[in-house]
Protein backbone atom coordinates (compact mmCIF):
# COMPACT_ATOMS: atom_id res chain seq x y z
CA UNK A 1 0.00 0.00 0.00
CA UNK A 2 2.87 2.56 0.45
CA UNK A 3 3.49 2.22 -3.30
CA UNK A 4 0.21 3.18 -4.08
CA UNK A 5 0.49 6.28 -1.45
CA UNK A 6 3.82 7.60 -2.88
CA UNK A 7 1.75 7.68 -6.24
CA UNK A 8 -1.01 10.02 -4.48
CA UNK A 9 1.40 12.15 -3.27
CA UNK A 10 3.34 12.35 -6.44
CA UNK A 11 -0.11 13.33 -8.05
CA UNK A 12 -0.62 16.18 -5.58
CA UNK A 13 2.89 17.39 -6.07
CA UNK A 14 2.25 17.19 -10.05
CA UNK A 15 -0.88 18.73 -10.08
CA UNK A 16 0.76 21.87 -8.25
CA UNK A 17 4.02 22.14 -10.82
CA UNK A 18 3.99 25.73 -11.78
CA UNK A 19 2.01 27.24 -9.37
CA UNK A 20 5.27 29.01 -7.71
CA UNK A 21 5.75 31.21 -10.27
CA UNK A 22 2.00 32.64 -10.02
CA UNK A 23 2.32 32.85 -6.60
CA UNK A 24 5.41 34.58 -6.21
CA UNK A 25 4.21 37.67 -9.38
CA UNK A 26 0.97 37.78 -6.73
CA UNK A 27 3.20 38.01 -3.97
CA UNK A 28 5.69 40.62 -5.52
CA UNK A 29 4.01 42.74 -7.69
CA UNK A 30 2.54 44.92 -4.90
CA UNK A 31 5.60 45.55 -3.42
CA UNK A 32 7.07 46.17 -7.12
CA UNK A 33 4.26 48.94 -7.50
CA UNK A 34 5.12 50.09 -4.00
CA UNK A 35 9.06 50.64 -5.27
CA UNK A 36 7.31 52.72 -8.39
CA UNK A 37 5.39 54.87 -5.84
CA UNK A 38 8.33 55.86 -3.92
CA UNK A 39 10.30 56.45 -6.81
CA UNK A 40 8.03 58.73 -8.38
CA UNK A 41 7.17 60.29 -5.39
CA UNK A 42 11.34 60.83 -4.80
CA UNK A 43 10.70 62.28 -8.74
CA UNK A 44 7.78 64.74 -7.75
CA UNK A 45 10.62 65.80 -4.68
CA UNK A 46 13.57 65.77 -7.27
CA UNK A 47 11.53 68.48 -9.12
CA UNK A 48 10.32 70.65 -6.64
CA UNK A 49 14.01 70.94 -5.32
CA UNK A 50 15.80 71.58 -8.86
CA UNK A 51 12.70 74.24 -9.52
CA UNK A 52 12.50 75.64 -6.54
CA UNK A 53 8.86 75.93 -6.91
CA UNK A 54 5.16 73.67 -5.38
CA UNK A 55 3.27 74.61 -8.84
CA UNK A 56 1.14 71.61 -10.20
CA UNK A 57 3.23 71.14 -13.42
CA UNK A 58 6.14 70.66 -11.22
CA UNK A 59 4.57 67.79 -9.20
CA UNK A 60 2.58 66.03 -11.77
CA UNK A 61 5.04 64.40 -13.71
CA UNK A 62 6.19 62.38 -10.53
CA UNK A 63 3.12 61.82 -9.48
CA UNK A 64 1.48 60.19 -12.19
CA UNK A 65 4.48 58.33 -12.70
CA UNK A 66 4.07 57.06 -9.07
CA UNK A 67 0.48 55.98 -9.91
CA UNK A 68 1.02 54.42 -12.70
CA UNK A 69 3.78 52.11 -11.28
CA UNK A 70 0.73 51.50 -8.35
CA UNK A 71 -1.28 50.19 -11.39
CA UNK A 72 1.02 48.20 -13.22
CA UNK A 73 1.40 46.30 -9.77
CA UNK A 74 -2.01 46.08 -9.01
CA UNK A 75 -2.87 44.90 -12.96
CA UNK A 76 0.02 42.31 -12.47
CA UNK A 77 -0.85 40.84 -8.84
CA UNK A 78 -4.63 40.53 -8.63
CA UNK A 79 -5.02 37.97 -11.92
CA UNK A 80 -1.80 36.33 -10.62
CA UNK A 81 -3.65 35.68 -7.05
CA UNK A 82 -7.00 34.75 -8.93
CA UNK A 83 -5.70 32.01 -10.97
CA UNK A 84 -3.43 30.70 -7.96
CA UNK A 85 -6.21 30.78 -6.15
CA UNK A 86 -8.79 28.65 -8.53
CA UNK A 87 -5.84 26.36 -9.72
CA UNK A 88 -5.06 25.70 -5.65
CA UNK A 89 -8.80 25.14 -5.57
CA UNK A 90 -8.96 22.90 -8.07
CA UNK A 91 -6.10 20.58 -7.01
CA UNK A 92 -7.00 20.39 -3.59
CA UNK A 93 -10.23 19.04 -4.63
CA UNK A 94 -8.60 16.92 -7.28
CA UNK A 95 -6.29 15.23 -4.00
CA UNK A 96 -9.29 15.23 -2.21
CA UNK A 97 -11.20 12.47 -4.74
CA UNK A 98 -7.66 10.80 -5.35
CA UNK A 99 -7.44 10.03 -1.66
CA UNK A 100 -10.74 8.82 -1.65
CA UNK A 101 -10.20 6.23 -4.35
CA UNK A 102 -6.84 5.13 -2.67
CA UNK A 103 -8.97 4.69 0.51
CA UNK A 104 -11.48 2.54 -1.54
CA UNK A 105 -8.78 0.87 -3.11
CA UNK A 106 -6.88 -0.21 0.27
CA UNK A 107 -10.13 -1.00 1.73
CA UNK A 108 -11.48 -3.89 -0.86
CA UNK A 109 -8.11 -5.21 -0.73
CA UNK A 110 -8.04 -5.97 3.21
CA UNK A 111 -11.20 -6.75 2.48
CA UNK A 112 -10.03 -9.64 0.47
CA UNK A 113 -6.67 -10.55 2.10
CA UNK A 114 -9.11 -10.67 5.10
CA UNK A 115 -11.28 -13.05 3.58
CA UNK A 116 -8.72 -14.97 1.73
CA UNK A 117 -6.32 -15.36 5.62
CA UNK A 118 -10.65 -16.54 7.22
CA UNK A 119 -10.03 -19.30 4.16
CA UNK A 120 -6.90 -20.77 5.00
CA UNK A 121 -7.26 -20.34 8.83
CA UNK A 122 -10.56 -22.90 8.17
CA UNK A 123 -8.52 -25.19 6.72
CA UNK A 124 -10.10 -25.19 3.30
CA UNK A 125 -7.62 -24.59 0.10
CA UNK A 126 -7.40 -21.72 -2.07
CA UNK A 127 -6.39 -21.86 -5.52
CA UNK A 128 -5.97 -18.14 -7.52
CA UNK A 129 -6.15 -19.33 -11.45
CA UNK A 130 -2.72 -18.00 -13.22
CA UNK A 131 -3.97 -14.98 -15.41
CA UNK A 132 -3.12 -17.42 -19.08
CA UNK A 133 -5.54 -19.77 -18.02
CA UNK A 134 -8.80 -18.85 -18.43
CA UNK A 135 -10.51 -21.64 -19.31
CA UNK A 136 -9.22 -23.59 -16.31
CA UNK A 137 -10.48 -20.87 -14.20
CA UNK A 138 -14.06 -21.05 -15.65
CA UNK A 139 -14.18 -24.84 -15.00
CA UNK A 140 -12.53 -24.37 -11.56
CA UNK A 141 -14.90 -21.78 -11.00
CA UNK A 142 -17.46 -24.04 -11.57
CA UNK A 143 -16.72 -27.01 -10.07
CA UNK A 144 -15.25 -25.56 -7.03
CA UNK A 145 -17.00 -25.31 -3.57
CA UNK A 146 -15.36 -22.00 -2.77
CA UNK A 147 -16.68 -19.20 -4.87
CA UNK A 148 -14.36 -16.08 -5.68
CA UNK A 149 -14.62 -13.29 -3.76
CA UNK A 150 -17.33 -10.99 -5.46
CA UNK A 151 -15.05 -7.46 -6.31
CA UNK A 152 -17.61 -4.39 -6.59
CA UNK A 153 -17.04 -2.42 -9.81
CA UNK A 154 -15.03 0.76 -9.43
CA UNK A 155 -16.78 3.06 -11.85
CA UNK A 156 -14.64 6.15 -13.04
CA UNK A 157 -15.63 9.36 -11.46
CA UNK A 158 -17.51 11.50 -13.65
CA UNK A 159 -15.36 15.27 -13.66
CA UNK A 160 -17.84 18.06 -13.37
Amino acid sequence: MLHLERLEAAEGRRLMRGTGLLATIGATSPFIGLFGTVWGIMTSFTGIAASRATSLAVVAPGIAEALLATALGLVAAIPAVVIYNHIARQSASCRAQLADLTSLVMRLVSRGLGRMQALIASGQVVRLPSPGRARCWRSWRRSSAIRPMPWPSIRKARRP
